[in-house]
């Protein structure tokens, strides 16, 4: 009897081990994936969210759930985190909480060009950023014959490169040389290089690398272009920052050269002919600015700031 339950035993026991070993072997990329990252927006190809629509390499496809029959609409993140879950994956939600489905997909290869000129924008604007995911998606169904259209020009204004999400319009030429305006929504996650505050930083502080700690950080954490390089004693803060702040162009002025009140001297041109006169500064004023001057004389005359000791009098 003992010996009939130790075996009744072993037996379940060696079952429990296959079953372990079977998932281990089967289930290898769902036990170490990383968590899979999910956006705001995603396209789908099929009557069905597909995982292939949300991991773009996937070996073998599943079907994640039913859709409706509309060409645009929404699926909070938990709902999407607990159908991958379902099937083992871990995810890390990057959408804010909803996420858009598009039905209006088009091939990578018809949209590439305006989307690496739309990168091509946010690399002027932040010198060092790294793009980390991106995502371009027409409003509308393109014209049939899109590839065959050409660009023009676009509507992209400042403000649209400080944000991760945001649409834009632009305009082609058709097979006719018609012009057509179209609109697209993009999505960017990034990161890139700039400066916070070490400490609390009053108005009028000139910035030091003493004041200032390098760092990296996200896009979306910013509402203006960050500062991302300079020189100590450049740049003199117009506002209270607080210790942690990214230092932003907003939060700046360049550090007058020249300083009200202070002994400088005034160029004067005469024909071949250069005069140096002493004079005294009437304001602050930064390279190429116009200051006011008087002489040792008392003589008022307009300037142009060349340095911080040397001004040209235009008068």
């Amino acid at each position: 009897m003992v010996e009939h339950n130790l075996a009744k035993v072993g037996v379940a026991s060696s079952n429990l081990v296959s079953r372990s070993i079977l998932f281990i072997l089967f289930f290898p990329s769902i036990l170490l994936a990383n968590p899979i990252q999910i956006q705001s927006q995603y396209c789908v190809r099929h009557e069905s969210l597909m995982l292939s629509d949300i991991i773009s390499e996937v070996e073998n496809d599943l079907i994640l759930m039913e859709l409706p029959h509309s060409s645009k609409f929404q699926i909070p993140y938990i709902r999407i985190e607990a159908l991958l879950k379902d099937h083992g994956f871990e995810s890390i939600d990057q959408s804010g909480g909803l996420i858009t489905l598009n039905r209006h997909c088009v091939s990578d290869d018809l949209l590439k060009p305006l989307e690496n000129k739309l990168k091509e924008e946010f690399y002027k604007a932040y010198k060092s950023l790294k793009i980390e995911h991106f995502n371009l998606f027409p409003q509308a169904p393109l014209p049939p014959d899109f590839k065959d259209y050409t660009f023009e020009k676009w509507r992209l204004s400042s403000s649209t490169l400080r944000r991760t999400k945001g649409s834009f319009a632009a305009t082609y030429l058709d097979t006719k040389e018609m012009r057509k305006t179209l609109y697209f929504r993009f999505e960017i996650r990034a990161s890139l290089k700039g400066f916070k505050a070490k400490h609390n930083l009053s108005n009028g502080t000139i910035l030091t690398l003493e004041a200032l700690e390098p760092a990296r950080f996200s896009l979306d954490e910013i509402s203006d272009i960050p500062l991302e390089l300079f020189q100590s004693n450049e740049w003199v803060l117009k506002h209270y920052v607080r210790q942690g702040t990214v230092i932003l162009l907003r939060h700046l002025e360049l550090k007058p050269l020249v300083r009200k009140h202070s002994y400088v001297d005034a160029l004067v041109k005469d024909g071949g002919l250069v005069i140096t006169i002493r004079a005294q500064a009437l304001s602050d004023g930064s390279k190429g600015d116009m200051v006011r001057v008087r002489t040792t004389e008392g003589r008022m005359f307009n300037a142009i700031v060349m340095s911080d000791t040397k001004v040209l009098i235009k008068e």
